[in-house]
């Protein structure tokens, strides 16, 4: 064989090595959608761009696990470790799973951290703290991973924080540059809802699984009452969608006439699987008129205010 021939063979025997090394890589683009063939699952618009437009998004968002699929309330679409869903306004946002499978029960409290590395915006109440801060400056901060709903906590023995729409995981054995990791909420979700053997997901998932609103009613016992008798708070959350929301730390003021500056106080309680915290308080002051009630719920990055009023007789 010449020499030519060889070179030529050479030649084309790169090529061919070049092109399959194209087309196993994560993705591939045909026709305005991307092809995943580890997932074989492709993303198109309008989550396209949105994929495109975020940085680092083969990693924050790993593998799609679904195509775009119609849900009973809107268009979604699932990856390793976010689900995109298209808002009321028609754009594309990250789903709050995060939020979702964040409950305060959940993990084992790490102490606080009071520290120079540490952020903490004022609109936050966690702070966030070395590598994890590092990391989630990287890669886009709030307006990919929102905001922190926890401190510092152990769950299964690994050192994690919550954040609105993910959750970061420790692995100090891991190298240096890996050991933080995101948990794979998306296919979490995803398996705990279910896939049928189509690949499609069943239809069991509604918006009403995500809190994203609170409604809180405050109703007593006795619209007129003595001095020193005991008043009962009936204190009733639902959400958007009117289902009972558990978990709301609920806090009460009692305003007596224009006592604005001491308002007597409850200690917090939560509300019950049924949405329901029941408050029972003395009724302090004798002079006759209206007495306002301020309540507050807390729930994870949400706080809602309501009144209620009731009034002191002869």
């Amino acid at each position: 064989m010449s020499l030519m021939k060889m070179i030529k063979r050479f030649a084309l025997l790169l090529i061919i090595s070049m092109f399959l090394g194209l087309v196993t890589t994560a993705t591939l683009a045909q026709s305005g959608k991307l092809y995943f063939p580890e997932s074989d699952h492709w993303v198109e618009e309008p989550f396209l761009s949105f994929y495109q437009a975020t940085p680092d998004a083969e990693f924050v968002f790993g593998n799609p696990n679904t195509n775009a699929y119609q849900t009973s309330w809107t268009t979604v679409q699932y990856f390793e470790n976010v689900r995109l869903e298209i808002d009321t306004s028609g754009d594309v946002i990250i789903s709050p799973l995060g939020d979702l499978f964040y409950e305060i029960s959940d993990g084992v409290k790490a102490a606080p951290i009071y520290s120079s590395n540490c952020e903490k915006d004022e609109q936050w109440n966690h702070p966030i703290c070395f590598s994890f801060l590092d990391f989630y400056l990287q890669f886009g901060g709030e307006n990919i991973f929102g905001k922190p709903i926890s401190g510092l906590e152990y769950i299964d023995d690994v050192l994690v924080q919550n954040f609105l729409n993910a959750r970061f995981e420790w692995h100090p054995n891991q190298p240096e540059f890996q050991t933080v990791s995101l948990t794979s909420l998306g296919m979490m979700f995803l398996n705990e809802i279910g896939e049928n053997e189509d690949n499609n997901t069943l239809p069991v998932e509604t918006s009403f699984e995500i809190v994203e609103e609170l409604n809180i009613w405050g109703i007593v016992s006795n619209i007129v009452t003595l001095k020193d008798e005991i008043q009962i708070l009936s204190v009733y959350v639902r959400d958007q969608n009117n289902n009972p929301v558990e978990n709301v730390n609920i806090f009460v003021n009692i305003i007596y006439g224009k006592n604005l500056e001491y308002p007597q106080q409850t200690l917090p309680v939560f509300t019950d699987a049924n949405g329901l915290a029941i408050i029972e308080f003395p009724v302090l002051d004798d002079s006759v008129g209206e007495v306002q009630i301020v309540i507050v719920g807390n729930y994870k990055v949400i706080t809602k205010s309501t009144r209620s009023s009731f009034f002191i007789w002869y």
